[in-house]
């Protein structure tokens, strides 16, 4: 393109970037400075000539990257044409469509993969080798949000595949259909709710039918089960709950005897759907941890997050606070490897139910804030929002809309259609509200309705058909609020009720609520749990996923035993009190922040001495911060901890970074920037601690 020899390349490009035409990238390539400047080179080149070079570009790159680069090679194959390399071009984009898929670049599969599907098309490649690729297409745009090109994608898919007897094609674009109309949020009535004739088509080319009870054939049985736990999906969502329970529990019988783990996880979420509530709450425990064992199994993280997000509430609502935490942290983790807003929007919705709980209102007001940023951003809130707006002129006919609508009248101040509401709900009889996952949340607002509006006998329904559930703690709308145990709930009952004694459902409330820390909701002075000063610190292992990946179970698990033991006794020798292992990190607090301060170096200093040793030691982050908290139960709460983590996550690989005021004494500490900690409104100031 030069014009010159080999040997004259190195010199031609060094004149040709002392002219400014060229620049350096910050990779070590070469590119034009000017666009203008690229095109005219590029255009001079004789058409022949140009495809020799593209051609000869693909081949080298292809020869020194492999297929790590598959995108690049292909669009300069792309550029040579002919069938040949057209044809190749396509497969090698639609292989960098998985990968971006994979590695959550879902805008990039996106075009990466529409671009292979044209391609494919004007070489009039094999049809059903298209539909795969249109398959993988429909997953990326879902997962950018695309929610309608997504839908209108699937189902055109399943239709096709369904006329060409391609009848795995057509389940699975079945399934994703369903799948992308549940993330939507939209009513089951729409025009647009096709998941249960797109499913029953595909069980009925499946060989399946809805009311037999054959088994299907062994190859096809994983399949079945997967279409059948979405058919019971759509089902319930629909309102039909028999119907539901019926095709999930034949679901999970099919998948069970497949023994294939992420169908069975698949058939046991729709069971879950259909069985859960208030009188089945051990078997909603059960249930969800056989799904999230059964999806981690099969490496399907959509299904894991929903066994942990039923889990959570199930947890919390038997009292165990930390287990429902720890499994809040697990989701978190993997919400933030989906990327995908509306599980983000559901961790930081949870996040902000229990800072609420523990009576740290701020951090709980950024939680919810980026909760319904995220809701919104990921269209599933929008739609419920939407629904909410339809609502206030609507006439419900049953308890549930009758409750929850005049409850929202009640919100926005109008009590007179708040008492009309009311007093329907209670024609339609309390009796009457389905016992399922929606049955304390719809209960809950009737009973703030009764309580507001000074209705005893309202409130008398409700103490009745509550008090069976003394025990319990009122988990609302699966995480949105938990407020606290029933028995407040129940003394508010039975005082405008007329009850007698309401003053022991109260004494049992506080020391109920004090057991799971639920300072919120504490009435009692001598209740609130002590507030202190503490230096905490926060250590992580870097890229510690990866580490295990690489390392293998055995000696991830030999790794993490010296990691432990070796912070552990540093902890000890300097007077740190060691409150939670996160699994590859610690949460600790220290009386004194110098104390904090040489632990953090000595960390440090020692796992550089065992690099230097033995050859190997992880990469650890620390960060600390002095801060006021909520003691309790030998914990801690409160923004401070938030604000604690925020800073260690500002940390590299073997740095300390701290709290200005924390480490504003010590020689070692460097100077001070100002940063905005993630879910913190207010700047903070940091400073790296130099070991």
């Amino acid at each position: 393109m030069l014009g010159v020899r080999t040997s004259e390349l190195a010199p031609a490009l060094r004149a040709l970037t002392a002219r400014d035409l060229l620049a350096t990238e910050a990779d070590g390539r070469l590119s034009c400075r000017h666009a203008l400047t690229r095109d005219a080179v590029y255009q001079s080149i004789p058409p022949v000539r140009r495809r020799e070079l593209h051609l000869a570009c693909a081949e080298a790159i292809e020869a020194h990257e492999g297929l790590r680069v598959a995108a690049e090679i292909a669009r300069h194959l792309r550029e040579v044409g002919g069938v040949e390399h057209t044809s190749r071009a396509a497969s090698l984009l639609a292989r960098a469509g998985e990968e971006s898929l994979a590695q959550l670049a879902y805008e990039q599969a996106a075009a990466q993969l529409r671009e292979a599907v044209r391609l494919m098309v004007d070489c009039r490649e094999d049809a059903a080798a298209v539909r795969q690729v249109r398959l993988t297409l429909a997953e990326a745009l879902r997962r950018t949000r695309a929610a309608d090109a997504a839908l209108d994608a699937y189902s055109l898919l399943a239709d096709e595949a369904s006329s060409a007897d391609d009848v795995a094609t057509e389940a699975m674009a079945a399934i994703g259909y369903e799948q992308t109309y549940l993330e939507t949020g939209r009513p089951r009535s729409g025009v647009d709710a096709r998941s249960i004739p797109l499913l029953d088509r595909a069980l009925a080319h499946l060989g399946v039918g809805l009311d037999s009870d054959d088994q299907p054939a062994t190859r096809v049985a994983p399949l079945v089960a997967r279409v059948l736990a979405a058919g019971a999906q759509a089902r319930n969502y629909a309102g039909d709950r028999a119907a539901a329970l019926t095709m999930a529990r034949r679901a999970a019988q099919v998948a069970e005897s497949a023994s294939t783990p992420g169908a069975e996880a698949a058939a046991l979420n729709t069971v879950r759907m259909a069985v859960t509530g208030p009188d089945t709450l051990s078997a909603a425990l059960d249930l969800t941890r056989r799904i999230v064992d059964l999806a981690a199994e099969a490496g399907d993280i959509e299904l894991e997050m929903e066994g942990l997000l039923w889990r959570i509430g199930a947890l919390l609502e038997e009292g165990k606070r930390t287990e429902s935490e720890a499994a809040l942290g697990r989701f978190t983790s993997l919400a933030q490897r989906v990327r995908h807003p509306w599980r983000l929007s559901e961790a930081h919705r949870m996040q902000g139910m229990f800072a609420h709980l523990s009576g740290d209102l701020p951090a709980a007001r950024v939680e919810a804030e980026e909760a319904l940023r995220l809701g919104l951003l990921a269209g599933h809130l929008r739609a419920e929002a939407d629904r909410l707006l339809r609502s206030r002129t609507l006439e419900p006919t049953n308890f549930r809309w009758q409750a929850f609508i005049g409850w929202l009248a009640l919100a926005s101040g109008d009590r007179d259609r708040a008492t009309r509401l009311g007093a329907m709900a209670m024609e339609s009889g309390i009796e009457t509200l389905p016992r399922d996952q929606g049955w304390f949340s719809f209960l809950a607002v009737f009973a703030e309705l009764a309580i507001e509006l000074h209705e005893p006998a309202w409130a008398r329904a409700a103490y009745d058909v509550l008090l069976p559930y003394a025990d319990r703690y009122l988990v609302i709308a699966n995480g949105a609020a938990c407020y606290g145990s029933a028995e407040g709930l129940l003394a508010q009952l039975a005082e405008a009720a007329g009850v007698p004694d309401p003053d022991a459902h109260r004494r049992r409330a506080v020391e109920r609520n004090e057991a799971i820390a639920a300072r919120v909701w504490l009435h009692s002075t001598d209740a609130i749990p002590a507030r202190v000063t503490k230096t905490f610190m926060f250590t992580d292992i870097v890229q510690s996923t990866s580490l295990a990946g690489v390392l293998g179970d055995e000696a991830w698990g030999v790794l993490l035993r010296w990691h432990d033991e070796t912070l552990g006794t540093l902890f000890r020798e300097y007077s740190g009190e060691q409150v939670v292992s996160t699994g590859d990190g610690f949460f600790v607090a220290f009386e004194d922040p110098d104390h904090a301060v040489a632990c953090a170096i000595a960390i440090q200093r020692r796992l550089a001495e065992h690099r230097s040793s033995s050859g190997f030691a992880p990469e650890v982050r620390i960060g600390l911060h002095t801060t006021e908290a909520s003691a309790e139960q030998n914990n801690y709460h409160g923004r401070g901890v938030h604000e604690a983590a925020r800073i260690a996550a500002l940390a590299g690989g073997g740095e300390i970074v701290a709290s200005a005021h924390t480490a504003a004494a010590h020689a070692r500490a460097g100077s001070a920037r100002t940063v905005t900690l993630r879910g913190i409104p207010d700047p903070a100031e940091i400073v790296t601690i130099a070991w």
